[in-house]
């Protein structure tokens, strides 16, 4: 899952790649049987999130993580994520 944060990361940063596009990464690579991804629903759940969102795609990822472990809140700096469900900004 890191690997996926940092490849979104760099296409984002060093490609300025649109987030449709980054989403687009996302979906190819959870359709490509050749991949396996860790925790698979909840790199769909943070995919879906971040195709109508306004954070991160690890944003997204990580609250996914947290609410399979119980979590309900992510506590955040990112004032982008002010409003968004299920992120506290701090």
């Amino acid at each position: 899952m890191p690997v996926l944060c940092e490849l979104l990361w760099v296409l984002s940063r060093g490609y300025k790649a649109p987030r449709s596009e980054l989403a687009e990464v996302v979906q190819n690579l959870l359709e490509d049987q050749i991949y396996a991804v860790e925790h698979r629903d909840s790199v769909e759940r943070a995919l879906a999130r971040f195709q109508r969102g306004k954070g991160d795609f690890a944003d997204y990822l990580i609250q996914a993580r947290g609410r399979a472990h119980g979590s309900q809140e992510v506590l955040s700096f990112d004032r982008g994520l002010s409003g968004e469900d299920g992120f506290t900004v701090i």
